[in-house]
């Protein structure tokens, strides 16, 4: 009947002790729409997510240009102490284009994440096809991450004196 149900969708990737997701405000996307997207990264492990190194979202601009420099709204990630510095934001949308992509890149190198904790940064998209949109088309959004994990384990061991020979 050519109706359109939207639904959020969850895209995430859980192979170990760190899980990382992007999640959508709506989909399908509406051309000329602000939409609203949360990237983030997940210590579900036992061991401490020590430091991320590199959190980077990918979000390809499209060719003439269609998706404009995503905004950031909201983000959590830290380079250092809010005591020491109140504005250590660890994000921040590269002023040009690499590759054909539009990068949002993340550090948190201030603050271990135990079990159960998460960074994250939300972001608007806002496609601007006109009339290169015929019917639909398919974006896709990359999530890359370097990161430090620490797991450490112990072991207690009973030592007895040897008898003197």
């Amino acid at each position: 009947a050519r109706e359109i149900t939207l639904q959020e969708i969850t895209s995430q990737y859980t192979g170990g002790p760190v899980k990382a997701a992007i999640v959508s405000q709506r989909q399908p996307i509406r051309d000329g729409e602000e939409s609203l997207f949360v990237a983030s990264i997940y210590n579900d492990g036992n061991g401490i997510l020590n430091r991320v190194n590199m959190f980077e979202i990918r979000i390809p601009e499209g060719s003439p240009q269609v998706i404009p420099k995503p905004t950031i709204v909201s983000q959590t990630f830290r380079t250092s102490s809010p005591q020491a510095q109140p504005e250590a934001s660890g994000c921040s949308v590269l002023d040009g284009t690499v590759n054909g992509y539009w990068i949002i890149n993340c550090t948190n190198t201030y603050g271990a994440l135990e079990r159960g904790e998460f960074r994250r940064v939300s972001f608007f998209i806002n496609p601007s096809y006109g009339s290169n949109l015929l019917d639909r088309t398919t974006t896709i959004i990359i999530g890359l991450a370097n990161y430090e994990y620490i797991k450490t384990s112990s072991q207690t061991l009973t030592i007895a004196n040897a008898p003197p020979q």
